[in-house]
């Protein structure tokens, strides 16, 4: 049997225990979200502190680097101007300089370009050990020193010497110098670690002075 529904009489709907456990919960909450504004608080105090030190520290780090990045250029311009024989003028801007005379009476001119004039220099002290002397050229740019006088192109790469170039590229652009060999790449690239692709295309010291010896060979 279904009873039919009747309103509640109000005096059995006491709302005193319910608002009692409804302001015990606002209290919780409040208490929760003052614990939590004052967590906040200290963690973006601590925040605030550390991203003050890391930025001292920062510009700590960017002041030394910037000092030592002055002393560094310093030292590079330092050696640079030992290493070209004394020179006193910019002798880049004539596209190509003796950047390190022959010891002896010079046998032979190492010509080389960026980097690899790195080898030239390690060749040429290969190649004293055994008694050629040798005359490294720094040569930067091509064009330049071809736009130089005949009487310092002739200072710079003698008549009578077998020339020899170093170039990390294709040979082509180094034979109107009367170069007697390049060490270049005249063929497609290969794909291996650095060292290993040196050593394959002959970019060596030992490679470069066993050049100007086969060189030196053929030219008696």
């Amino acid at each position: 049997m279904i009873k039919p529904y009747t309103q509640p009489d109000d005096k059995s709907t006491s709302s005193g225990p319910i608002e009692a456990g409804a302001n015990d919960a606002n209290d919780a909450f409040s208490a929760a979200r003052r614990q939590a504004d004052t967590a906040l608080d200290g963690i973006a105090r601590t925040t605030e502190d550390f991203l003050v030190d890391m930025g001292a520290s920062l510009d700590q780090a960017s002041d030394r680097a910037d000092d030592l990045a002055h002393r560094g250029a310093d030292a590079v311009r330092r050696a640079a101007q030992q290493l070209r024989d004394g020179a006193d003028e910019n002798l880049c801007a004539r596209g190509a300089y003796t950047l390190r005379a022959a010891k002896s009476v010079r046998r032979v001119v190492l010509i080389a370009t960026g980097s690899e004039v790195q080898l030239a220099l390690h060749a040429q002290q290969l190649l004293a050990g055994s008694g050629i002397a040798v005359r490294v050229v720094s040569m930067p740019s091509t064009s330049v020193f071809d736009r130089q006088t005949s009487a310092y192109k002739t200072s710079v790469l003698p008549q009578g010497l077998p020339r020899i170039a170093v170039e990390m590229g294709v040979t082509d652009g180094w034979w109107k110098y009367g170069c007697a060999a390049v060490v270049g790449i005249d063929t497609f690239g290969e794909s291996a670690p650095a060292p290993v692709l040196f050593k394959h295309f002959g970019f060596t010291p030992e490679n470069v002075a066993n050049t100007v010896r086969k060189v030196l060979s053929f030219k008696r």
